[in-house]
């Protein structure tokens, strides 16, 4: 990460373009979830789409959304991070 706020822990799930990391907020001790896009590989049309839906879960605030906390660069050229609240499996069978 670019900054030093977010700890990344084991890799929870990866694709082609991106991989989610459990992680902790350094700040709050709050677990988060980091999703690492790899920008640079991707195709100009998915780059679009991680942008706007980016911008569009910045703007939501429902329960049933999971919320997006912060977007952070990343030291490594062609990467970024999106950092969402954090929820066990449990908790999303209840929402």
């Amino acid at each position: 990460l670019y900054t030093d706020e977010y700890v990344p822990w084991p890799i929870l799930a990866m694709r082609s373009y991106w991989s989610v990391y459990k992680g902790v907020d350094q700040s709050t001790g709050e677990l988060v979830a980091l999703k690492k896009v790899a920008y640079d590989e991707m195709d100009a049309e998915s780059l679009e789409f991680t942008c706007r839906e980016a911008n569009i879960l910045a703007g939501l605030d429902h329960p049933n959304v999971v919320r997006l906390l912060a977007v952070v660069g990343s030291r490594k050229p062609g990467s970024f991070y999106l950092v969402f609240e954090y929820l066990e499996k449990e908790a999303l069978q209840v929402r």
